[in-house]
């Protein structure tokens, strides 16, 4: 599933970002978010104190 162009690189440009897509086109913006698909499960995450961990909320893993 394609839901546009892709990203092929990004640059830091003074405080913004330069993002040249795959389809040719060059975009300057303030943010760049990812999309990985990477499930997070903070309960897995061993670099939190064990009481730290078990005290966030959690929906499907995610902090609430």
């Amino acid at each position: 599933m394609s839901f546009g162009p892709n990203s092929r690189s990004a640059t830091v440009c003074g405080e913004k970002v330069k993002v040249k897509l795959d389809d040719g086109q060059e975009r300057t913006v303030d943010h760049v978010l990812l999309g990985t698909g990477y499930r997070v499960d903070v309960s897995k995450y061993d670099f939190l104190a064990a009481p730290l961990a078990e005290s966030i909320k959690r929906f499907q893993g995610y902090p609430h």
